[in-house]
């Protein structure tokens, strides 16, 4: 599992960010490469290997990963749709925390 799940995070490092740029995603750490597809390829194949060799109950797991998958969608979908909005970040901002820290300051 950590060959695969290592190959799909390296492959997926190199090509996901262009795809996204194109999308108008910004995933400045990664997250997505590093944490989303290893944690969903992971749970599916643990859910997996537990229905051969444990139980039946390994569809659970992988319901359950669909689920949190779904959800986390939703809410980065959610709250990137209420940022944009409120214009609160322009392209200028990306990478510039001057913003935040004239805030700080003037408390």
């Amino acid at each position: 599992m950590g060959i695969i799940i290592g190959f799909v995070s390296a492959l997926t490092y190199k090509i996901l960010p262009p795809v996204l740029t194109k999308m108008r995603i910004l995933d400045v750490v990664g997250a997505i490469n590093l944490h989303g597809f290893p944690g969903l390829i992971g749970s599916i194949l643990s859910g997996l290997f537990r229905t051969i060799y444990l139980d039946e109950k390994g569809y659970l797991q992988i319901i359950g990963a669909f689920m949190t998958f779904g959800l986390s969608l939703f809410g980065g979908l959610f709250v990137g749709a209420i940022i944009y909005k409120l214009n609160y970040f322009t392209v200028d901002d990306y990478f510039n925390d001057e913003k935040q820290i004239v805030m700080q300051m003037k408390k």
